[in-house]
Protein backbone atom coordinates (compact mmCIF):
# COMPACT_ATOMS: atom_id res chain seq x y z
CA UNK A 1 0.00 0.00 0.00
CA UNK A 2 2.82 2.09 0.68
CA UNK A 3 4.49 1.85 -2.06
CA UNK A 4 1.18 2.57 -4.46
CA UNK A 5 0.60 5.71 -2.53
CA UNK A 6 4.48 6.85 -3.01
CA UNK A 7 3.69 6.24 -7.07
CA UNK A 8 -0.02 8.07 -6.49
CA UNK A 9 1.76 10.90 -4.93
CA UNK A 10 4.41 11.49 -7.43
CA UNK A 11 1.88 10.88 -10.12
CA UNK A 12 -0.14 13.78 -9.01
CA UNK A 13 3.04 16.10 -8.89
CA UNK A 14 4.27 15.60 -12.27
CA UNK A 15 0.85 16.36 -13.19
CA UNK A 16 0.78 19.38 -11.27
CA UNK A 17 3.74 20.51 -12.48
CA UNK A 18 2.79 19.58 -15.89
CA UNK A 19 -0.40 21.58 -15.86
CA UNK A 20 1.36 24.83 -14.40
CA UNK A 21 3.98 24.61 -17.14
CA UNK A 22 1.73 24.22 -20.43
CA UNK A 23 -1.98 24.41 -19.22
CA UNK A 24 -4.39 22.28 -21.92
CA UNK A 25 -1.17 20.88 -23.83
CA UNK A 26 0.70 17.68 -23.40
CA UNK A 27 4.18 18.22 -23.08
CA UNK A 28 5.52 16.04 -26.30
CA UNK A 29 7.83 18.30 -28.04
CA UNK A 30 6.88 20.67 -30.46
CA UNK A 31 8.21 22.34 -33.38
CA UNK A 32 8.83 25.73 -32.74
CA UNK A 33 9.07 29.06 -35.27
CA UNK A 34 12.83 28.20 -35.50
CA UNK A 35 12.18 24.47 -37.33
CA UNK A 36 13.37 23.49 -33.92
CA UNK A 37 12.07 21.34 -30.73
CA UNK A 38 11.20 23.13 -27.87
CA UNK A 39 13.23 21.00 -25.36
CA UNK A 40 12.70 23.94 -23.01
CA UNK A 41 9.64 22.24 -21.23
CA UNK A 42 12.03 19.19 -20.19
CA UNK A 43 14.81 21.60 -18.67
CA UNK A 44 11.96 23.61 -16.53
CA UNK A 45 10.97 20.36 -15.22
CA UNK A 46 13.98 18.77 -14.31
CA UNK A 47 14.24 22.22 -12.46
CA UNK A 48 10.71 22.24 -11.15
CA UNK A 49 10.29 17.96 -10.33
CA UNK A 50 13.93 16.66 -9.49
CA UNK A 51 14.69 18.11 -5.59
CA UNK A 52 18.94 18.27 -6.55
CA UNK A 53 19.71 20.17 -3.35
CA UNK A 54 17.84 17.55 -0.93
CA UNK A 55 19.07 14.46 -3.23
CA UNK A 56 22.85 15.99 -2.32
CA UNK A 57 22.29 16.13 1.21
CA UNK A 58 20.80 12.88 1.41
CA UNK A 59 23.25 11.21 -0.50
CA UNK A 60 25.75 9.60 2.02
CA UNK A 61 23.10 8.15 3.62
CA UNK A 62 22.49 6.11 0.39
CA UNK A 63 22.77 2.26 1.20
CA UNK A 64 26.47 1.63 -0.24
CA UNK A 65 25.70 -1.99 -1.19
CA UNK A 66 22.71 -1.91 -3.52
CA UNK A 67 22.68 -0.61 -7.00
CA UNK A 68 19.74 1.42 -8.54
CA UNK A 69 19.47 -0.07 -12.21
CA UNK A 70 17.49 2.39 -13.74
CA UNK A 71 15.37 1.71 -17.12
CA UNK A 72 13.14 4.62 -18.77
CA UNK A 73 10.05 2.70 -21.12
CA UNK A 74 8.07 4.16 -23.25
CA UNK A 75 6.05 1.27 -24.84
CA UNK A 76 7.93 -1.29 -25.77
CA UNK A 77 6.49 -3.93 -23.10
CA UNK A 78 8.16 -7.18 -24.58
CA UNK A 79 11.38 -6.28 -24.57
CA UNK A 80 11.23 -4.64 -21.40
CA UNK A 81 10.13 -8.15 -20.05
CA UNK A 82 13.13 -9.72 -21.94
CA UNK A 83 15.58 -7.21 -20.46
CA UNK A 84 13.82 -7.64 -16.88
CA UNK A 85 14.15 -11.55 -17.16
CA UNK A 86 17.83 -11.15 -18.34
CA UNK A 87 19.08 -9.30 -15.34
CA UNK A 88 17.30 -11.62 -12.85
CA UNK A 89 18.92 -14.27 -13.81
CA UNK A 90 21.95 -13.07 -15.27
CA UNK A 91 22.89 -10.84 -11.99
CA UNK A 92 25.09 -12.81 -9.28
CA UNK A 93 26.79 -11.59 -5.86
CA UNK A 94 25.32 -7.67 -6.36
CA UNK A 95 22.14 -6.01 -4.27
CA UNK A 96 20.23 -4.52 -6.96
CA UNK A 97 16.94 -3.09 -7.33
CA UNK A 98 15.35 -2.28 -10.90
CA UNK A 99 13.42 1.30 -10.98
CA UNK A 100 11.26 0.88 -14.26
CA UNK A 101 9.97 4.55 -15.46
CA UNK A 102 6.79 4.39 -17.10
CA UNK A 103 7.22 7.44 -19.54
CA UNK A 104 3.88 7.83 -20.15
CA UNK A 105 3.18 4.60 -21.88
CA UNK A 106 -0.24 2.94 -23.20
CA UNK A 107 -2.32 1.05 -20.94
CA UNK A 108 -1.22 -1.97 -21.91
CA UNK A 109 2.62 -1.32 -21.14
CA UNK A 110 1.62 0.11 -18.19
CA UNK A 111 -0.46 -2.55 -16.64
CA UNK A 112 2.50 -5.11 -17.94
CA UNK A 113 5.00 -3.16 -16.29
CA UNK A 114 2.93 -3.04 -12.80
CA UNK A 115 2.48 -7.08 -13.58
CA UNK A 116 6.38 -7.25 -14.01
CA UNK A 117 6.88 -5.73 -10.17
CA UNK A 118 4.38 -7.59 -8.80
CA UNK A 119 6.49 -10.94 -9.64
CA UNK A 120 9.91 -9.33 -8.18
CA UNK A 121 10.60 -7.36 -5.34
CA UNK A 122 12.93 -5.66 -6.05
CA UNK A 123 11.24 -4.02 -9.00
CA UNK A 124 9.61 -1.03 -8.86
CA UNK A 125 7.53 1.34 -11.35
CA UNK A 126 7.67 5.05 -11.41
CA UNK A 127 4.57 6.59 -13.91
CA UNK A 128 4.93 9.41 -15.22
CA UNK A 129 2.07 11.13 -17.08
CA UNK A 130 3.67 11.91 -20.30
CA UNK A 131 7.07 10.97 -22.43
CA UNK A 132 9.36 13.05 -20.64
CA UNK A 133 12.32 11.56 -22.85
CA UNK A 134 15.12 10.02 -22.07
CA UNK A 135 17.49 12.75 -19.89
CA UNK A 136 14.23 13.37 -17.79
CA UNK A 137 13.07 9.84 -17.53
CA UNK A 138 16.16 8.96 -16.13
CA UNK A 139 16.60 11.61 -13.74
CA UNK A 140 13.15 11.09 -12.69
CA UNK A 141 14.79 7.17 -11.88
CA UNK A 142 17.47 9.36 -10.02
CA UNK A 143 15.31 11.09 -7.56
CA UNK A 144 13.97 7.39 -6.75
CA UNK A 145 16.11 5.57 -6.58
CA UNK A 146 18.09 4.65 -3.30
CA UNK A 147 21.47 3.01 -3.94
CA UNK A 148 24.88 4.60 -4.08
CA UNK A 149 25.47 3.41 -7.56
CA UNK A 150 23.37 3.99 -10.32
CA UNK A 151 23.01 1.87 -13.36
CA UNK A 152 21.62 3.39 -16.79
CA UNK A 153 19.97 0.41 -18.73
CA UNK A 154 18.06 0.68 -21.78
CA UNK A 155 15.30 -1.55 -21.95
CA UNK A 156 16.23 -3.02 -25.76
CA UNK A 157 19.07 -4.51 -23.99
CA UNK A 158 19.61 -8.42 -22.61
CA UNK A 159 22.69 -8.43 -20.09
CA UNK A 160 25.24 -11.58 -20.17
CA UNK A 161 26.25 -13.20 -16.81
CA UNK A 162 28.76 -11.07 -14.89
CA UNK A 163 27.45 -7.72 -16.80
CA UNK A 164 27.16 -6.28 -13.23
CA UNK A 165 29.92 -6.95 -10.42
CA UNK A 166 31.98 -6.69 -13.62
CA UNK A 167 31.26 -2.95 -14.46
CA UNK A 168 31.30 -1.80 -11.03
CA UNK A 169 34.62 -3.05 -10.32
CA UNK A 170 36.51 0.24 -11.12
CA UNK A 171 33.80 2.28 -9.51
CA UNK A 172 34.54 0.67 -5.99
CA UNK A 173 37.88 0.19 -6.09
CA UNK A 174 39.17 3.64 -7.43
CA UNK A 175 37.33 7.51 -6.48
CA UNK A 176 39.07 9.06 -9.92
CA UNK A 177 36.82 6.65 -12.15
CA UNK A 178 33.46 9.35 -12.34
CA UNK A 179 31.82 6.66 -15.14
CA UNK A 180 32.05 3.34 -16.31
CA UNK A 181 30.29 1.59 -19.48
CA UNK A 182 29.74 -2.22 -20.81
CA UNK A 183 31.14 -3.47 -23.93
CA UNK A 184 27.57 -3.30 -26.53
CA UNK A 185 26.94 -6.60 -28.58
CA UNK A 186 25.14 -7.01 -31.64
CA UNK A 187 22.68 -9.89 -31.94
CA UNK A 188 25.29 -11.79 -33.92
CA UNK A 189 28.04 -11.62 -31.49
CA UNK A 190 29.79 -8.59 -33.10
CA UNK A 191 30.22 -5.42 -31.61
CA UNK A 192 28.33 -2.44 -31.61
CA UNK A 193 30.61 -0.21 -29.75
CA UNK A 194 33.75 -0.27 -27.87
CA UNK A 195 33.79 3.38 -26.64
CA UNK A 196 32.95 7.05 -28.70
CA UNK A 197 35.92 8.72 -30.38
CA UNK A 198 36.32 11.50 -32.55
CA UNK A 199 38.50 12.05 -35.78
CA UNK A 200 39.19 15.48 -37.29
CA UNK A 201 36.76 15.19 -39.64
CA UNK A 202 34.42 15.74 -37.53
CA UNK A 203 33.21 16.86 -34.18
CA UNK A 204 30.20 14.23 -34.04
CA UNK A 205 31.65 10.60 -32.39
CA UNK A 206 31.61 7.70 -33.58
CA UNK A 207 31.74 3.87 -32.17
CA UNK A 208 35.22 2.86 -32.20
CA UNK A 209 35.80 -1.17 -33.57
CA UNK A 210 31.52 -1.39 -34.69
CA UNK A 211 31.22 -4.82 -36.25
CA UNK A 212 34.24 -6.09 -35.17
CA UNK A 213 33.95 -9.73 -33.73
CA UNK A 214 33.49 -9.33 -29.93
CA UNK A 215 36.36 -12.05 -28.74
CA UNK A 216 38.70 -9.75 -30.81
CA UNK A 217 41.77 -8.37 -28.53
CA UNK A 218 41.74 -4.75 -29.48
CA UNK A 219 38.06 -4.12 -28.40
CA UNK A 220 38.72 -6.47 -25.08
CA UNK A 221 41.16 -3.63 -23.53
CA UNK A 222 39.74 -2.01 -20.43
CA UNK A 223 40.37 2.23 -22.00
CA UNK A 224 39.50 5.79 -21.21
CA UNK A 225 37.11 7.25 -23.42
CA UNK A 226 35.83 10.84 -24.04
CA UNK A 227 31.83 9.43 -23.52
CA UNK A 228 30.68 5.90 -22.93
CA UNK A 229 27.20 4.85 -24.64
CA UNK A 230 24.12 5.45 -22.18
CA UNK A 231 22.58 2.08 -23.09
CA UNK A 232 24.49 1.01 -20.09
CA UNK A 233 26.55 3.08 -18.02
CA UNK A 234 27.25 2.81 -14.37
CA UNK A 235 28.16 5.76 -11.87
CA UNK A 236 27.93 6.71 -8.22
CA UNK A 237 24.57 8.05 -7.29
CA UNK A 238 26.25 11.63 -5.24
CA UNK A 239 28.56 11.96 -8.34
CA UNK A 240 25.24 12.01 -11.11
CA UNK A 241 23.47 14.22 -8.18
CA UNK A 242 26.17 16.91 -8.39
CA UNK A 243 26.10 17.47 -11.92
CA UNK A 244 22.36 17.40 -11.52
CA UNK A 245 21.56 14.39 -13.87
CA UNK A 246 21.13 14.42 -17.86
CA UNK A 247 21.04 17.60 -19.79
CA UNK A 248 17.78 17.65 -20.34
CA UNK A 249 17.95 20.26 -23.10
CA UNK A 250 18.96 17.02 -25.28
CA UNK A 251 15.75 15.15 -27.13
CA UNK A 252 16.48 11.51 -27.08
CA UNK A 253 20.17 11.60 -28.79
CA UNK A 254 23.65 12.97 -27.11
CA UNK A 255 23.11 13.18 -23.50
CA UNK A 256 25.39 10.54 -22.81
CA UNK A 257 28.45 11.82 -24.79
CA UNK A 258 27.31 15.04 -22.94
CA UNK A 259 27.29 13.43 -19.79
CA UNK A 260 30.63 11.98 -19.98
CA UNK A 261 32.38 15.69 -20.85
CA UNK A 262 30.20 17.14 -17.64
CA UNK A 263 31.80 14.15 -15.78
CA UNK A 264 35.60 14.27 -17.44
CA UNK A 265 35.61 18.34 -16.95
CA UNK A 266 33.15 19.81 -13.69
CA UNK A 267 34.01 16.34 -11.77
CA UNK A 268 37.74 15.66 -12.72
CA UNK A 269 37.18 12.52 -13.16
CA UNK A 270 37.80 9.50 -15.31
CA UNK A 271 35.14 7.70 -17.99
CA UNK A 272 36.19 4.00 -18.39
CA UNK A 273 35.09 0.94 -20.86
CA UNK A 274 35.06 -2.27 -19.38
CA UNK A 275 34.82 -4.35 -21.66
CA UNK A 276 34.39 -7.64 -19.51
CA UNK A 277 31.00 -6.16 -18.62
CA UNK A 278 28.77 -7.55 -21.82
CA UNK A 279 25.29 -7.01 -22.72
CA UNK A 280 23.10 -7.27 -26.25
CA UNK A 281 21.61 -4.14 -27.34
CA UNK A 282 19.02 -4.18 -30.02
CA UNK A 283 19.61 -0.43 -30.50
CA UNK A 284 17.33 2.21 -30.92
CA UNK A 285 13.61 0.43 -30.33
CA UNK A 286 12.13 3.28 -28.91
CA UNK A 287 9.50 5.50 -30.66
CA UNK A 288 10.79 9.18 -31.49
CA UNK A 289 14.93 8.01 -31.17
CA UNK A 290 16.10 10.70 -33.85
CA UNK A 291 13.67 13.34 -33.75
CA UNK A 292 15.87 16.33 -32.82
CA UNK A 293 18.96 14.45 -34.29
CA UNK A 294 20.92 17.76 -35.80
CA UNK A 295 19.55 19.75 -33.10
CA UNK A 296 21.17 17.81 -30.05
CA UNK A 297 24.29 17.44 -32.41
CA UNK A 298 24.44 21.08 -32.73
CA UNK A 299 23.75 21.74 -29.13
CA UNK A 300 26.77 19.03 -28.61
CA UNK A 301 29.01 21.45 -30.26
CA UNK A 302 27.74 24.17 -29.01
CA UNK A 303 28.74 23.20 -25.68
CA UNK A 304 31.74 21.36 -25.90
CA UNK A 305 33.49 22.08 -29.30
CA UNK A 306 36.65 23.34 -27.71
CA UNK A 307 36.89 20.35 -25.18
CA UNK A 308 36.59 17.76 -28.17
CA UNK A 309 40.10 16.28 -28.60
CA UNK A 310 40.44 13.71 -31.91
CA UNK A 311 41.68 10.61 -30.42
CA UNK A 312 40.55 7.70 -33.10
CA UNK A 313 44.15 7.94 -35.04
CA UNK A 314 45.76 6.92 -30.98
CA UNK A 315 43.66 3.87 -30.60
CA UNK A 316 43.66 2.74 -34.27
CA UNK A 317 47.34 3.06 -33.88
CA UNK A 318 47.76 1.08 -30.70
CA UNK A 319 45.73 -1.58 -32.23
CA UNK A 320 48.18 -1.74 -35.31
CA UNK A 321 45.24 -0.30 -38.05
CA UNK A 322 45.64 2.42 -40.10
CA UNK A 323 42.81 4.73 -41.60
CA UNK A 324 42.58 4.99 -45.47
CA UNK A 325 39.74 7.32 -45.97
CA UNK A 326 36.73 8.36 -44.12
CA UNK A 327 33.07 7.63 -45.59
CA UNK A 328 30.13 9.76 -44.98
CA UNK A 329 27.45 7.92 -42.97
CA UNK A 330 23.79 9.36 -42.57
CA UNK A 331 21.86 11.81 -44.57
CA UNK A 332 22.96 14.71 -42.60
CA UNK A 333 23.44 17.52 -45.19
CA UNK A 334 25.07 20.00 -42.32
CA UNK A 335 29.20 18.97 -43.19
CA UNK A 336 29.71 19.95 -39.18
CA UNK A 337 27.20 18.05 -37.85
CA UNK A 338 27.49 14.58 -39.87
CA UNK A 339 29.30 11.42 -38.87
CA UNK A 340 32.14 10.12 -40.69
CA UNK A 341 33.04 6.27 -40.26
CA UNK A 342 36.66 5.55 -41.22
CA UNK A 343 37.37 2.34 -43.82
CA UNK A 344 40.65 0.99 -41.92
CA UNK A 345 43.64 -1.67 -42.81
CA UNK A 346 46.19 -3.83 -40.77
CA UNK A 347 48.90 -1.43 -40.27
Amino acid sequence: MARENQKLTWLRKCSSVLRRLIPGRRLNPSVGSSGKMDSGKFEEMNDQLIQWEILENEAPARNQELVSIIIPIFNQLAITEQCVESIQSETDGVDFEIILVDNGSNSECHEGLNLLASRFSNVRTIRNPENLMFSLGNNVGVAHSKGAYLVFLNNDTKVISGWLSNLLKPLRSDPEIGQVGSKLLYEDDTIQGAGFVFSDKSKVPYFLHARSPRAANFVNKQREYQAVSGACCGMRASDMIEIRGFDCGYINGCEDIDLGFKIRFELKKKVLQVPISEIYHLESRTEGRWIALEQNRSRLLDRWHDKIVADDGYFYQEDGFIVVRYEKHGNVENEDLAVYIPVLKKA
